[in-house]
């Protein structure tokens, strides 16, 4: 590509033909080249999306490319900027812009966008193919550069598709002729060798013949041979369960084995193999933890396949169960580099986990808790939001890195820290300057942050307390609510074109992600707008989530379950009749409490219709669906209104009665609004 620089001369006089300005005297060029983040370029792109020129798109997707070769390879980072609504917009962008576009500028796109992997079919390198490489070599020819170099590169663009086109020919020939052949195949290597070059040819019905074919001389193929066709068995996506065994006790490697076990289990097959639980037995020891959860997760598929082992863990699979939980349980206490630790939990998680490991997990993080440092704080946090587990100790190590090494933490990544200690209504010894450490941090790239993550930053400070104003007025503007609004509608948007093309596609995959994102960014946004309304009245925020509270409510009516009722006429009877007590219960700024009741100075019970308040219809039975309470607004001196909380075990954490962050914030507000507060630990799926 770097002989198409040879095209300068032409750029130099279109330059002065179109008297075009020179890229010093840009302003958005400029704040391009100075930029040292992603977030900034996508700030600079969703504010200017309608003054950017293909110079501009240029530099942008260029200034992409600089920022991430500065910094260690991470899929992560790869994933969020490929999947970013402003990366989107470059694209459309640049394949809008591309025809204005010099042959240095053509260069630099393709690469940039090729370097971030984006898909074959992505729409901007469609553009980039033959027809318009022709165009370009017309180009070239009007310019008199029809000796250089580049249009040798163009003629082997045409070649290369040309010999494309007679490998297709050729193929489809080859194709017929092996058909012909099939019939006449019976040596085990000639079945093997058709089915491996014929099967990724034809169509299912064929691929399930010569299938067949194989099955018959199964037996007769050496290791290497059931290799061979288990491997094409699995590009052709077609599964036949006695290749796969045999494929299996010949294999030695934990990877090779887990993929071929993960495939039985998603097959009907009446009957394993006892050589297959064998092997398996046989590679457990290899197998680092995320390997040992899959093995557990697949053993239970086979389990519920073979009904006289399903309550049983006495056979063969419960002694594969208990070799894989003592085999954990020993990698973990042998374990001693957290950074490893970390590794293999990235992708663990479900019921074995939460129910065998975790107990042991934290004893491990416990003994590994010195080697907590700035560079792996974050992912440490991240891990123990998911675990939902209480630990003071490895806490107050995360407080003590952060609050000393918050400098060298990404600022993007800070939120993940203040989640956990949120989630976990914990403050840790020296709350104060922790959170200090971390408000002053992120109120230095206040502007850098997107719209989601900042409210998501402004939600986990108010649930633990913290105003910071800064933080505040950044997210309640009119500017910035503009961004969030534009944000929410764009990924609307991407999910209905998702879906018109997965309907078209008659494609099934799960499309909502995006949705829901965008769903729990506006909730949170709700919730913080409630509490700065609530706990910092002197800040002036007005509340305006009345009208998306009310659509919340409309498509979210409580109807009250059976336990609930049967509770709502107890109460009644334990404070004298049913118009003592109303149950779902509307507060004002929208919270909703299980149960509400009244007590005068006395500490004695009071009917709501001695308070003139009104008495829903019989058929809600009790149930104030419309109305509003409002504490003690409108109450006369003395007299208290009580709310009971009935909790179920998501509103604790998981190895204690202390409740989470969301939580207590609740019930701070109610209190403000009047309340009392009883909360009242229960589980409702266990009858009362």
């Amino acid at each position: 590509m770097t002989n198409m620089l040879c095209l300068r001369r032409f750029y130099l006089i279109a330059t002065k033909c179109f008297n075009c300005r020179t890229w010093s005297s840009d302003t958005l060029l400029n704040q391009l080249n100075n930029f040292t983040n992603e977030h900034q370029v996508f700030s600079l792109v969703s504010k200017n999306r309608a003054r950017l020129s293909e110079k501009h798109v240029k530099s942008a997707i260029k200034k992409l490319v600089q920022v991430q070769k500065t910094r260690p390879w991470s899929s992560e980072t790869m994933d969020y900027i490929r999947s970013h609504s402003q990366f989107f917009v470059l694209r459309i962008l640049a394949e809008n812009k591309i025809e204005c576009m010099d042959d240095e500028a053509l260069v630099d796109v393709l690469y940039s966008v090729l370097w971030f992997s984006v898909d074959a079919h992505d729409s901007l390198v469609e553009e980039l193919t033959p027809p318009l490489l022709s165009k370009f070599s017309l180009c070239v020819y009007e310019q008199q550069l029809h000796h250089s170099p580049l249009m040798g590169e163009i003629a082997n663009v045409g070649f290369v598709s040309c010999n494309e086109l007679h490998i297709s020919c050729y193929l489809m020939e080859f194709k017929k002729k092996l058909i012909e052949l099939k019939d006449n195949c019976n040596s085990p290597l000639n079945v093997m060798q058709l089915f491996v070059h014929l099967a990724p040819m034809v169509q299912q019905e064929m691929q399930k013949e010569l299938s067949e074919k194989v099955l018959l001389i199964a037996d007769d193929l050496d290791w290497y041979q059931t290799l061979t066709v288990a491997e094409k068995m699995q590009e052709v996506q077609y599964r036949n369960p006695l290749l796969i065994e045999n494929h299996l006790q010949v294999k030695r490697v934990p990877a090779d084995i887990l993929m071929l076990v993960q495939v039985l289990s998603n097959l009907p097959s009446p009957y394993v193999d006892e050589a297959v639980v064998t092997q398996v037995d046989a590679i457990i020891p290899q197998c680092n933890l995320n390997q040992l959860n899959s093995f557990i997760v697949n053993l239970l598929k086979w389990m519920k396949h073979h009904k006289p082992n399903q309550k049983s863990y006495s056979g063969p699979y419960g002694s594969l169960l208990q070799k894989i939980n003592s085999c954990a349980f020993q990698r973990l206490e042998t374990m001693n580099n957290l950074d490893l630790l970390l590794k293999e939990f990235k992708y663990l998680h479900g019921k074995w986990f939460q129910e065998v490991l975790l107990e042991k997990t934290i004893v491990a993080l416990h003994q590994l808790r010195d080697q907590i440092t700035w560079s792996n704080v974050v992912k440490f946090a991240s891990f123990l939001i998911g675990t939902n587990y209480r630990c003071t100790l490895l806490l107050d190590k995360i407080a003590a890195v952060a609050t000393e090494h918050i400098d060298q933490i990404y600022y993007s990544e800070v939120h993940v820290i203040l989640v956990l200690f949120s989630l976990l209504n914990y403050e840790p010894p020296e709350a104060e300057k922790f959170f200090d450490a971390c408000i002053n941090h992120i109120s230095l790239h206040l502007e850098d942050y997107e719209p989601s993550l900042l409210i998501l930053l402004g939600f986990a400070l108010a649930s633990s307390g913290y105003f910071p104003q800064k933080v505040i007025k950044a997210i309640f503007n009119i500017e910035f609510l503009s961004k969030v609004d534009a944000e929410l509608q764009t990924q609307y948007y991407i999910l209905k074109i998702a879906l018109l093309c997965l309907f078209l596609l008659d494609l099934k995959k799960k499309t909502d992600v995006p949705w829901k994102q965008a769903r729990k960014s506006a909730l949170q946004l709700m919730e913080l707008n409630r509490a700065v309304c609530l706990e910092c009245p002197e800040l002036q925020i007005p509340w305006f989530h009345k009208r998306f509270c009310e659509q919340l409510k409309e498509k979210n009516t409580d109807l009250s379950g059976l336990l609930q009722q049967q509770i709502y006429i107890l109460l009644g009877e334990i404070l004298g009749r049913s118009h003592y007590a109303r149950c779902s219960v509307l507060t004002s700024y929208f919270y909703r409490i299980d149960f509400e009741f009244m007590i005068d100075k006395n500490k004695k019970p009071v009917p709501y219709i001695d308070q003139h308040v009104a008495v829903p219809n019989s058929d809600r039975i009790g149930c104030a669906e419309a109305g509003h309470s409002c504490g003690k607004k409108g109450l006369p001196p003395g007299f208290q209104r009580i709310a009971v909380e009935f909790l179920n075990s998501e509103a604790f954490c998981k190895n204690s009665n202390h409740v989470k962050g969301f939580i207590a914030m609740k019930k701070r507000h109610l209190e403000i609004l009047g309340y009392q507060v009883v909360q009242v630990a229960t589980n409702f799926k266990v009858p009362m």
